[in-house]
């Protein structure tokens, strides 16, 4: 822990050198970019992208697009429909960067970026998979909201995601109303170092389905990040570490739990020394709050060196630490385009200044026909024997590596296992379908332990007058609910969802 630590922050000063850099917005976690950009660098149509830390501000999502734009094969109608809707979507920062004709605006204001409504409905109370924390009730659920962006010269920038939240609950409880903002901050960027102050949400590794230390499904935190967000090569012998990049930030959790208002640091470092491979090394540490003894200076140098976790006092805390590899290889003179080989392994705990109680994540993803076509097969496990309930659990943080009662890493929880699989195939240019398949055991070793399983079918048309539109069905099933043997749940969920890309 202490050397990702220690190596983080040499490469946070490297990366600080002088650059040509403006500052834009990030692009939220659930866009439908990132599905597309995926397949692009499946495709081998990006090679210089550090895919496995997001968010992407929306200039480095433009510039990898451009590399896409230069490398794509054009006469491959589903690169080209990826690439139209990508460029009408980040048509000012392509312009910005010369590969579009137009005159950049250096400051600019979209009060009704991206407006969208969704409408959720189950048979019962249900939970999907990282969605920021949303709580999902019986029978009918409808979202509306926005992004809203403001860009002030190359160093400032706001911006807001509202959202008007409907549920309907049992009788006792009626219907609900809430708007919320889902996301808000500001940013303001020096050279290419990035300072952000607001509300965001970041997921950290290769998986698609879960990450053992970041994810969004909690709610998006209260934080200050620190990052840089373009990619940097570093000099010296640093440059055989390719492409660079580095994220830490500093949150505030919330007051309604065991000990309130606990802080939550963290920081990820991420380099591409081949092409072919993508390494992130990552930290996570949950410490102070109200009620504990105050730490002064050396005790936060302690604590973030790690070698008094575990020890009775002020200085006790809960850690994470993990590694993560992607390798990406072609696949030529076959249908697949290319196989991506990924896994993440991380510590929940720590003994003797290392990570121990392991648990890890590894996947498979194959594109083929020129991206048409992709499938996605991804596990996860984080049973540790002997200490089976070890992660996302704190003897003093009794509620745990949560956020608002969801876990910030994996949402399969404490000792657990899950098992993804995801097909999708474009049946035209604009018309996606996709199969999915899921499931997940809390409880691994437990004679009851609680098995959810859920298949779904989904439906996207894109570019319908910039509109996209996607419908999905999930028939989901529950046995021993909550570890309560004998209780078996069934679950019908229709989703239908619209985005205006304006």
């Amino acid at each position: 822990m202490p050397r990702i630590t220690a190596i983080a922050i040499l490469s946070m000063l490297l990366t600080c050198l002088p650059s040509q850099a403006s500052v834009s917005s990030n692009v939220p976690l659930n866009h439908w970019s990132y599905e597309d950009i995926n397949r692009l660098i499946g495709a081998g149509k990006i090679d210089s992208a550090l895919a496995e830390t997001k968010p992407f501000s929306r200039l480095e999502m433009a510039r990898i697009i451009a590399e896409a734009m230069d490398k794509a094969d054009k006469d491959n109608m589903i690169q080209n429909g990826i690439l139209l809707r990508l460029r009408q979507e980040f048509h000012e920062e392509l312009i910005a960067m010369g590969k579009e004709e137009g005159i950049a605006a250096p400051s600019y204001f979209k009060p009704f970026r991206t407006p969208y409504l969704k409408f959720i409905y189950g048979d019962d109370d249900f939970e999907l998979q990282n969605q920021t924390g949303d709580v999902f009730s019986k029978s009918s659920n409808l979202r509306m909201g926005f992004y809203s962006d403001l860009k002030m010269g190359d160093h400032f920038s706001i911006f807001l995601n509202p959202e008007w939240r409907y549920r309907e609950h049992e009788v006792q409880h009626g219907r609900e109303n809430e708007l919320k903002l889902v996301q808000g901050y500001v940013k303001a960027q020096v050279m290419n170092l990035e300072l952000e102050v607001g509300r965001d949400s970041l997921w950290w590794g290769p998986g698609e389905h879960g990450a053992l230390l970041m994810s969004n499904n909690a709610q998006a935190l209260d934080m200050v990040k620190l990052s840089n967000p373009r990619p940097a090569l570093l000099p010296w012998i640093f440059r055989y570490l390719g492409p660079v990049q580095f994220q830490t930030f500093l949150a505030r959790l919330e007051d309604e739990r065991p000990i309130p208002e606990p802080k939550l640091w963290g920081m990820r470092l991420t380099f591409k020394p081949h092409p072919v491979a993508e390494i992130g090394l990552n930290r996570t540490v949950m410490f102070a709050g109200q009620g504990r003894e105050k730490l002064g200076f050396t005790d936060y140098w302690k604590v973030f060196l790690a070698g008094e976790e575990n020890n009775p006092g002020k200085l006790d805390n809960n850690q994470l630490a993990s590694v993560d590899l992607s390798l990406r290889f072609p696949l030529t003179g076959t249908i697949f385009d290319s196989v991506n080989i990924y896994g993440e392994v991380g510590g929940e705990d720590q003994a003797n200044w290392g990570p121990s109680h392991m648990g890890f994540l590894a996947g498979v993803y194959l594109t083929a026909y020129g991206g048409r076509s992709d499938l996605r097969i991804e596990y996860a496990n984080n049973y540790v024997s002997g200490a089976p309930d070890a992660w996302y659990r704190h003897h003093i943080y009794k509620a745990g590596y949560t956020y608002e009662g969801k876990v910030i890493g994996h949402h399969m929880g404490s000792n657990a296992e899950d098992v993804f699989v995801r097909l999708t195939h474009y049946l035209d240019r604009d018309l996606l379908l996709g199969l999915s398949f899921d499931y997940e055991k809390r409880g691994v070793k437990r004679t009851f332990g609680e098995r959810r399983n859920y298949g779904e079918i989904d439906l996207t048309l894109f570019n319908l007058n910039r509109l996209h539109l996607k419908t999905a069905y999930r028939y989901e099933q529950i046995r021993n609910y909550q570890l309560i043997s004998g209780d078996s749940r069934d679950n019908h969920i229709i989703q239908f969802q619209v985005i205006y890309n304006m």
